[in-house]
């Protein structure tokens, strides 16, 4: 449909707001099928650190052992969030690139079509617009980023959910609050810029839309383009406060 669809995480101002459902599939199965293959090597070691975790649950609390292997829990734990967060930054910045150089052909597109309008005496037909090889090139450019806002969301958010799951299902209480502390701090979990970029990227598009279409076109919904849902089975047992840059509800 060419909509982008973003799903924040069901929250309270300082405080988790527990969710709880039925998942119909995996975390780690959702990581092979979801997620750009060569991605996956940068996405948290859900499987070893749950293992890890779990070996944690229920040992005597004064075991100067424990206590070792509970820092080293939580130092690979901040490795692998650090991890994440390198390769969200680094196509985080590659999109507001792109997203400016964009910009810039849109403005040209609806340039361009305003001026067949005064040629043609009105409105121009979408495929005479689109028989233009450079229009048609900028519709499959903003396709493109559309495509890759989705997958970076889908990256952040399926991390997100890994961090969320070991820390509250699989750790006792001092380490989860430590865990979701060291999430709260991370790029991946906040996506601030990528919030922004949604917004203007719904802006760019209805400006698309209309060079196209003209004034039939209009946001397919109230918040136009990127509208918020709740996907049908999550993994959720818990979510942390903030963010996954999306529209509320």
């Amino acid at each position: 449909t060419g909509r982008v669809v973003l799903q924040p995480f069901v929250a309270r101002q300082g405080r988790v707001e527990v969710v709880r459902a039925v998942s119909a599939m995996p975390l780690w199965k959702r990581f092979e099928t979801e997620l750009v293959p060569e991605w996956r090597h940068q996405c948290i070691a859900y499987k070893p650190l749950k293992r890890l975790a779990e070996q944690l649950v229920g040992r005597e609390d004064g075991s100067a052992l424990k206590k070792q292997e509970t820092e080293q829990f939580l130092r690979e734990m901040s490795g692998e969030m650090e991890k994440v967060s390198v390769l969200y930054m680094k196509h985080e910045r590659k999109m507001c690139r792109f997203f400016c150089a964009l910009e810039v052909k849109v403005e040209a597109f609806v340039h361009k079509v305003e001026a067949m309008k005064l040629q043609q005496g009105g409105e121009p037909r979408p495929s005479a617009v689109l028989e233009d090889p450079g229009n048609r090139q900028v519709v499959v450019a903003f396709m493109a980023f559309l495509v890759h806002i989705d997958a970076l969301r889908s990256f952040a958010l399926l991390n997100s959910i890994a961090v969320i799951k070991i820390g509250l299902q699989h750790c006792e209480q001092a380490v989860s609050s430590r865990v979701i502390d060291k999430l709260y701090e991370e790029p991946f979990y906040a996506c601030l810029r990528l919030s922004s970029l949604v917004d203007e990227a719904q802006r760019l598009q209805l400006r698309l839309l209309r060079g196209c279409f003209g004034s039939a076109a209009y946001p397919p919904t109230p918040g136009g383009m990127f509208v918020p849902f709740l996907p049908p089975s999550s993994e959720l047992s818990g979510a942390p406060h903030g963010g996954h840059g999306g529209r509320r509800a």
